[in-house]
């Protein structure tokens, strides 16, 4: 629970994330949560533009409450801008991102036993289609959602080090590639850098433990002297 937050306002809030997603969520709402978890400015023409640990986000107030896609980006807007706390020792920790059409895991190397930090994407129907389906908008280009999704990954992911990436996709249906794609084209090629590896693993028989112990053993290898031809 937000500290900053009145039981009335933390209602709200959990409403945004509930699944499927909700439709009764007002505007006035979710401005009572913006002037206590960041800053809000009303702008011309119904627009609202919310501010947050320096990540910018507009919307458009049309109706009594929020439609869909305004709550699938406000949803993927608090997920981006929620600032986690950090020692300068952990700024640049290496991790583990595994990847598939149902979100993304992510694991912090050397902090084996806890838990990963989860990531979800939804679709409006529930089903994640957008990200699931790499073809199911025309032409085979990402959608809305997907996009958002990435995003708010590559946020996630701006103060690791180095990051081994794990799916079980190939080709037209590699998460893997699409986020690596979406990195490269989206001014995100610093983070794109230190992608090391990307492996192919058959992730839905894999645990917890099988998931932090592939990280441990992978990045204790990189720090091994290579070995030289004779």
């Amino acid at each position: 629970m937000h500290s900053t937050l009145s039981h009335a306002d933390q209602a709200t809030y959990n409403l945004i994330f509930i699944h499927p997603v909700a439709h009764n969520l007002e505007w006035t709402g979710i401005i009572n949560i913006f002037n206590h978890l960041g800053m809000l400015e009303e702008q011309e023409n119904n627009k609202l533009k919310f501010t947050r640990n320096g990540q910018t986000l507009t919307l458009h107030r049309k109706e009594k409450d929020l439609d869909v896609d305004d709550v699938f980006r406000l949803r993927h807007f608090l997920q981006a801008s929620e600032l986690v706390p950090q020692s300068p020792l952990d700024a640049r920790r290496d991790v583990l991102v595994v990847l598939d059409h149902a979100g993304a895991r992510i694991y912090r190397a050397g902090a084996e036993g806890s838990e990963p930090e989860m990531l979800v994407p939804l679709d409006p129907s529930g089903h994640d289609q957008q990200v699931h389906n790499p073809m199911g908008d025309s032409g085979g280009k990402q959608g809305p959602l997907r996009k958002l999704f990435h995003e708010a990954l590559a946020a996630k992911l701006e103060s690791a080090g180095r990051i081994l990436l794990m799916g079980d996709g190939t080709g037209a249906s590699s998460e893997m590639d699409h986020f690596t794609t979406e990195l490269m084209s989206h001014h995100h090629k610093d983070l794109a850098s230190r992608i090391v590896d990307k492996q192919i693993c058959d992730i839905s028989h894999m645990t917890e433990h099988d998931f932090a112990a592939k990280a441990k053993e992978f990045f204790h290898e990189l720090e091994l002297p290579k070995k030289t031809a004779m």
